[in-house]
């Protein structure tokens, strides 16, 4: 169940109002007349890690096979990432190591 979400039905100006920022990602460019299609699930991909500002919390690829494995990569990630934002763990860090493979947003 969804909470604090506007419907399909909300009037856009119900929600915004003139001079707001919002943070949106182009999830498609223009075509012809058409304007660019953009979103505000805004995901920024990494080399091991994909972090999505918007959301709060820590998944694993699906494409990562075995229990053991995706609960030690969700718990190096937990350690690491940052207060604010999500983060999902790419199969290409299948293996990698906590101090091998820092993300550029980790602090030391």
């Amino acid at each position: 169940m969804r909470h604090n979400r506007a419907s399909r039905e909300t009037p856009i100006r119900d929600l915004l109002r003139e001079g707001q920022e919002v943070l949106v990602q182009v999830s498609k460019g223009p075509i012809s007349t058409k304007g660019a299609r953009v979103t505000a699930h805004v995901a920024l991909p990494g080399r091991y890690v994909v972090y999505m500002p918007t959301v709060d919390s820590v998944g694993v690829s699906k494409r990562i096979g075995g229990d053991k494995e995706r609960k030690r990569l969700k718990e190096v990630i937990e350690a690491i990432k940052p207060p604010t934002g999500g983060v999902v763990v790419r199969t290409s860090r299948r293996g990698s190591r906590r101090s091998s493979s820092r993300p550029t947003w980790a602090t030391s």
